[in-house]
């Protein structure tokens, strides 16, 4: 999980440099290698876990990651890293689990236990460590 969110942070740094390639198309092609890598490595580290097939319920949750996360928020991420300051398209990224887990309290009926709230407060520490206002010398 680490080496993957290296790689993803730094792709998104390579993002705020000026591209002459459509964000559209990067934003293809490292989805389409990423299917591939991901692919490739379940396909030789899980495959003795498959036991059956997605039923429809599974098919309309990987159809709407599909449309809705990489369709649309993949680009719309991209985007927003080319054009949003460092510290405001970092703490955008750094809501994502808050917002992920309140959701879940609300539509889905979860109830977080102290192993969820903990990493939320370092969380909201960190945010408030960039956004705490500085002393003028």
């Amino acid at each position: 999980m680490l080496g993957g969110a290296a790689i993803w942070g730094l792709g998104t740094q390579f993002m705020r440099r000026r591209q002459t390639t459509p964000m559209i198309v990067i934003t293809f092609w490292s989805l389409l290698i990423s299917l591939v890598v991901c692919a490739t490595l379940a396909l030789l580290f899980e495959r003795g876990s498959w036991t059956h097939l997605p039923d429809r319920n599974g098919w309309l949750a990987i159809g709407y990651n599909a449309a809705v996360i990489f369709g649309f928020a993949q680009v719309m991420w991209f985007r927003l890293a080319t054009i949003l300051p460092p510290v405001v398209s970092s703490l955008s990224v750094m809501f994502i689990p808050v917002v992920g887990v309140f959701s879940g309290m609300m539509i889905l009926g979860e109830r977080p236990t102290w192993q969820d709230y903990a990493p939320l407060v370092s969380i909201l520490m960190a945010i408030m460590t960039v956004l705490r206002p500085t002393r003028r010398e």
